[in-house]
């Protein structure tokens, strides 16, 4: 049987998400170099800074851990396909964050790991974040498992 609700939303890397990461990046480097400190303490933070940097690139690239997928299976059930091609099956948790250009939400697997989720609108087609949102919200008020849901 086939249901209404089963409906997989593909996901790409985000360029908004991208972007933040650099200004965010950037703004410290800009900081340190106008400080009035010492120079050697201040290449020393300059070298760290850089490093986070291009550590937080990096974890964005990883192809290992993008979510391609992200399908709901009933109501309060999603799944996550990743990349290397694993899958969680799990509920999205009452406190998330949904706007018109910002998702931020906790999936909760079956066996209690939890994994955020940062969505873009950039990250899904024309109007597919829109409707993602309202699947999220609407599952959201018809009522989650509260046993899922205890000590979270």
């Amino acid at each position: 049987m086939t249901s209404t609700y089963r409906y997989k939303f593909l996901l790409s890397p985000s360029r908004l998400h991208l972007g933040f990461l650099l200004v965010s990046g950037i703004f410290p480097l800009v900081l340190v170099g106008v400080m009035e400190m010492p120079s050697g303490p201040k290449w020393l933070l300059l070298a760290v800074l850089v490093l986070f940097g291009l550590l937080q690139y990096l974890a964005w690239r990883n192809q290992q851990k993008t979510i391609v997928y992200l399908e709901q299976l009933n109501d309060c059930d999603w799944r996550l396909g990743y990349a290397d091609g694993t899958v969680t099956e799990g509920r999205i948790t009452e406190n998330s964050y949904l706007t018109r250009y910002l998702m931020i939400f906790r999936l909760v697997a079956k066996d209690r790991q939890g994994r955020k989720i940062i969505l873009f609108p950039d990250s899904l087609g024309e109007g597919e974040f829109r409707r993602l949102r309202l699947r999220i919200i609407t599952g959201l008020k018809t009522g989650q498992n509260p046993e899922l849901d205890q000590g979270v």
